[in-house]
């Protein structure tokens, strides 16, 4: 797992807009190793995965339980795929900057190339006090998609 916290900005040479990075985590301590060599921090995220508990009537539920803890912040998504899916055209992709732990700008790429796309059925909660937790418990916006499913990808790092 990877994830990028990233604002849009303007940079200040051009006046184009350039994503930031605010923080990158990874559960992968390779993809941590990597970054600290480039020169950023990295945190390490717990991830589990498995499904979701019986109902207070012992009913069990058909989801799967996906919880990702950052720091002080907790993700839980309850849910599955969607029962439609389409061809993957065009991968997806992200660039990036953060700044590096020693003063600089360190370049970033990520590319994901799965050869199906899908919708997400299911529900997210948003829990803890990091500033991550805060930040998303004030957005409006809470999206759980689309899902990739086979293919590849790559990330890589620029100083």
């Amino acid at each position: 797992m990877v994830a990028i916290w990233t604002v849009a900005a303007a940079d200040s040479a051009t006046g184009t807009r350039r994503d930031v990075a605010l923080e990158i985590f990874t559960n992968s301590s390779r993809l941590e190793r990597s970054g600290k060599l480039a020169g950023l921090d990295v945190e390490i995220a717990r991830t589990t995965v498995g499904d979701v508990p019986e109902d207070d009537e012992g009913r069990p539920s058909p989801d799967d339980r996906y919880e990702i803890r950052i720091g002080k912040t907790l993700i839980t998504w309850d849910g599955r795929p969607a029962g439609d899916s389409t061809r993957l055209e065009t991968p997806l992709s992200s660039e990036w900057r953060a700044e590096g732990r020693r003063g600089g700008w360190v370049e970033g790429a990520l590319s994901l190339g799965g050869a199906m796309t899908g919708g997400m059925i299911g529900s997210l909660k948003v829990e803890g006090k990091g500033d991550l937790a805060v930040m998303l418990k004030k957005s409006p916006i809470r999206f759980v998609g689309p899902g990739y499913q086979g293919g590849g990808g790559s990330l890589a790092f620029n100083r």
